[in-house]
């Protein structure tokens, strides 16, 4: 009769909007709707709370992607100055002093990883390419940072969304405790007369296969003797 809290917050709330217009329909167990409507109150909530924290961790991780690619885009910008003072020689040794790996291992990694070899490449760019350094290499470290801000802004908000998510099952279980004690009551109330408590509380419905709408066909003779 009563969902568990792994149902979900719209079902338990619509549940509990039943259960609270039902028993306040009666005067003599309209008081049990102050319990309910609170719990409600707690969940809805804890509800959008979780809400407001998904968008931000949404949010979040899109910054973090633009920053990201923001970057890449500007280490790849680098690259193309540098191969133009080597003459395209990716075996030069001051190439190599920036991408010992090549572009691809330093565009490959992000947030604070990504940022501490965006440090060694500026540091060996202002050693072997200082005019290029004094802008681009700039650039680059203020890049860095902002894809490690955006990472931490990431991962904060990725935390807030799970503490709101147990907030809200927290929520969800108050509430599930609190209809199962006024069914409790009801019983108790409404001795031997189960139809009338079960009236107090929201019908669940089973879904049914979709169809077409039509009646199914009977079987023919050849199917029922095959």
């Amino acid at each position: 009769m009563i969902r568990t809290e792994r149902s979900s917050s719209t079902e338990l709330l619509a549940d509990a909007w039943f259960h609270s217009a039902a028993v306040g329909a009666k005067p003599e167990v309209k008081e049990m709707q102050s319990s309910v409507e609170t719990s409600m109150a707690e969940l809805e909530a804890a509800t959008n709370d979780v809400r407001q924290c998904r968008v931000a961790q949404i949010k979040a991780a899109a910054q973090f992607v633009q920053a990201e690619l923001d970057l890449d885009e500007q280490v790849r910008k680098v690259e193309l100055l540098v191969q133009c003072e080597v003459g395209k020689d990716r075996k030069d040794a001051r190439y190599k002093a920036l991408f010992p790996k090549g572009m691809g291992a330093v565009v490959a990694l992000n947030g604070s990883e990504g940022a501490r070899e965006i440090s060694v490449l500026v540091q060996a760019l202002k050693i072997h390419f200082p005019t290029i350094a004094e802008g681009s290499g700039t650039r680059l470290d203020e890049l860095a940072k902002k894809a490690v801000d955006c990472e931490s802004a990431r991962a904060q908000a990725s935390a807030a969304l799970d503490i709101a998510k147990r907030s809200e099952l927290a929520a969800r279980r108050k509430l599930v405790e609190v209809l199962r004690v006024n069914e409790g009551r009801l019983l108790s109330h409404y001795p031997g007369r189960k139809e009338l408590v079960r009236s107090f509380f929201r019908p669940h419905t089973r879904q049914r296969p979709r169809g077409n709408g039509t009646a199914p066909e009977a079987p023919t003779a050849e199917a029922v003797t095959a």
